[in-house]
């Protein structure tokens, strides 16, 4: 009869040799996430005011404008974290000192991480570690960039990648005439799918902002529905007021689901082309089948696009 203890080293040791894998650091995860990247996504759920109402402008020593307050103020970070207010004076300097204290709560959360891929891709700037210096700067070339309409554009058109956005006017609503579950149900993603699995010919999911949320809750969401539903009823928005929210909010979901579907690819439950598939319809494909006239309202296949010839000055709510 084997020793307990021989048996209770040998599980130790078992235990302590499975390392858990980064499936981020693979090359499955490099080549979805690369392709990903590549598709001209359609966004079926945004917020984005028009340039001259974009919500969270304040006033500051040039003018009326967006700063590095605004792009946290308007996002969905001050719904569980504090910001301090804009100071009376509209100076960079009176707020930072205080306001650079306020994220140290929130580095884990969701609604904080989901901004940091804009200020690292379109600012390179490193807002986990900024310094003083940095953070003014930043400040300055967020207002530089907000007194031009084509800043909106480059950054959704180009950068983003979204040829195509839903914007939901909540301030001029519209009715909808799907069956469409909002944020996949948070936090009932596990009732989502049922429902789907029910009625799926009549639902579809829009995992808008869920990424944005809750990131691992959102991963997990993409694999379980994927496991109870046909790939062609799951779509995808951002959900967020500016562009540098907008971006940060694609690029989460670009991850998130590459991930999801990377680590099925790495577990043998998915060929790595029907990743890819499953991919660009999530981003793309399903929008335009269950919106058939949108076809109509594609343009990158006609070059770039860009603002009107004038554009309205921004107005501080």
């Amino acid at each position: 009869m084997r020793s307990p203890c021989i048996v209770l080293f040998a599980f130790v040791a078992l235990a302590c040799g499975a390392e858990t894998v980064d499936v981020k650091q693979t090359d499955t995860f490099r080549r979805i996430k690369s392709h990903l990247d590549r598709v001209p996504a359609i966004d079926t759920h945004d917020h984005l005011k028009p340039f001259a109402l974009l919500q969270g402008s304040v006033r500051t020593e040039q003018g009326t404008g967006m700063t590095l307050y605004s792009l946290w103020k308007s996002s969905y970070y001050t719904w569980i974290n504090p910001l301090t207010d804009w100071p009376a004076s509209g100076r960079f300097d009176d707020w930072w000192p205080k306001a650079k204290n306020d994220f140290a709560n929130a580095r884990a959360t969701s609604f904080y991480r989901y901004q940091l891929p804009a200020f690292t891709d379109l600012y390179g700037v490193d807002f986990e570690n900024i310094t003083e210096e940095q953070a003014r700067d930043l400040n300055r070339r967020i207002y530089a960039n907000y007194q031009k309409e084509a800043w909106i554009y480059e950054v959704v058109t180009e950068r983003a990648n979204i040829e195509l956005m839903f914007n939901d006017p909540y301030w001029d609503r519209l009715a909808r005439t799907k069956f469409i579950l909002f944020h996949g149900g948070y936090p009932w993603i596990g009732e989502t799918g049922a429902i789907m699995q029910r009625h799926g010919g009549h639902v579809w999911i829009d995992s808008v902002w869920l990424p944005t949320i809750s990131y691992t809750m959102a991963k997990r969401a993409y694999q379980e529905w994927l496991e109870v539903m046909p790939s062609n009823h799951l779509m995808w928005g951002a959900d967020a007021h500016h562009v540098e929210g907008i971006y940060g909010a694609t690029e989460f979901t670009r991850r998130c689901l590459a991930e999801a579907l990377a680590e099925k690819v790495q577990r043998g439950e998915l060929r790595e082309t029907d990743a890819l598939r499953i991919g660009q319809q999530v981003l793309r494909d399903n929008a335009l089948e269950l919106f058939p006239q949108l076809k109509d309202r594609l343009w990158k296949h006609k070059g770039k696009l860009n603002p009107p010839a004038k554009s309205g000055a921004i107005k501080s709510e």
